[in-house]
């Protein structure tokens, strides 16, 4: 047929001729699905360019195998139904949790009805986490947290002696005061040791002291050893620890002033920003005792605060304090702002000659045992409250 480059002339021939050749042609149109060339339309020029394509069309699909657009998509179809078959095996096949996750991420879009129907094992917990892992990371991510690489010999023993540290924690007196720790296999006892502060603000002083030294908080306090306790705990009732620091903390921590201060030229975010901003940048022993006559002092940071709360029409405040009659009893107050501020005040300026003292206390005591000689000994000697003072 020279018909297909240009216009449709069907046969050249005779009558008889032409007809033996319809025939022909029409036996092989047969093969390949096509219907007849009908004999009364060959003389139909648009008749013979609809042919002429049909067979085309045919001849691509039944013998090449190739698909027009409409055919593509049905291609299309079965191997998408070809590649979902073969990961429902994998995921079915697989025993590895992380894998059947990382197949799931795949299904992103599809609702928890769909992805279930398909992966009938699919738990609702497995289908929400896979979903948020491919939002936050794509496709084919590991959902499993991040693994942090595990602690040094050297970086755990660092820990517990910044535990041990007489400067963190101190001796308890008590002859009773001590627990059984396994050592080496054998049961040894051990004095008990009071943290002189909270874990939070224990782990800060350690990421100031070691900045280059990567732990988390979580693993920090799971390093604490048995016997260095916790104010609180049964036998560790200390007026020092409970009712100086823990008393200014809560003033700070009530009315959240770390939030209400956070866009200041200077937020507080713990009692050591009230400290520092009371004494010269550059401070003295006279700054600590009180005798410095160029400190800043409470006075402009209570003035601070109570403009602070003025703006945010703060009228009261609710804390909670350790209050000592005949025991210690935490009790949760209401003052208002007038009254909480000059608690706040009182108790800074008690908690900064505190802190310096006991600070250099620690130093006093650390400085002794580095210089101590074969034939000295220190002694340190509590004295118990259980007894009424008489003069």
């Amino acid at each position: 047929m020279d018909c297909v480059t240009g216009d449709p002339v069907w046969f050249d021939g005779d009558k008889e001729t032409t007809s033996e050749a319809i025939n022909c042609i029409n036996e092989g149109l047969e093969l390949i699905g096509t219907s007849p060339i009908k004999k009364d339309k060959i003389s139909q020029k648009h008749y013979a360019t609809a042919k002429i394509e049909n067979i085309s069309k045919a001849i691509s699909e039944n013998i090449f195998h190739y698909c027009c657009d409409v055919s593509d998509a049905s291609v299309e179809e079965n191997d998408g139904n070809h590649i979902l078959q073969l990961l429902r095996e994998e995921f079915n096949a697989t025993i590895d949790h992380e894998e059947q996750m990382e197949i799931l991420t795949i299904f992103k879009d599809w609702s928890f009805r769909k992805i279930t129907h398909h992966f009938p094992s699919a738990t609702f917990h497995m289908i929400t986490v896979a979903k948020k892992t491919a939002r936050e990371k794509g496709i084919l991510a590991d959902s499993s947290p991040k693994r942090h690489p595990s602690l040094t010999k050297d970086v755990i023993d660092l820990i517990i002696n910044f535990y041990e540290n007489d400067e963190n924690s101190r001796l308890l007196p008590g002859k009773s005061d001590f627990v059984s720790v396994k050592v080496s296999n054998e049961r040894v006892h051990m004095q008990k040791r009071l943290i002189l502060t909270n874990l939070k603000e224990l782990y800060q002083l350690f990421e100031e002291k070691y900045a280059e030294v990567k732990c988390s908080f979580s693993k920090f306090a799971t390093l604490r050893p048995k016997y260095c306790v916790l104010a609180g705990v049964s036998g560790t009732h200390s007026v020092c620890v409970y009712a100086i620091h823990e008393n200014v903390k809560s003033l700070i921590d009530g009315p959240n002033i770390k939030h209400l201060t956070a866009d200041v030229p200077i937020p507080i975010k713990s009692y050591h920003d009230c400290l520092n901003r009371m004494i010269c940048v550059q401070p003295t022993t006279d700054c600590y005792l009180g005798t410095c006559s160029t400190c800043p002092g409470a006075t402009q940071l209570i003035d601070e605060l109570e403009n602070i709360f003025l703006c945010d029409s703060i009228d009261e405040i609710t804390y909670r304090q350790l209050i000592n009659v005949d025991r210690t009893t935490l009790q949760v107050m209401v003052s208002p702002v007038d009254e909480y501020l000059q608690k706040l005040k009182i108790g800074l300026e008690k908690l900064l000659l505190h802190s310096y003292l006991v600070k250099k206390q620690n130093e006093f005591m650390n400085i002794k045992k580095e210089k101590l000689t074969e034939n000295e000994c220190i002694v340190v000697c509590d004295f118990s409250e259980n007894y009424a003072f008489v003069i």
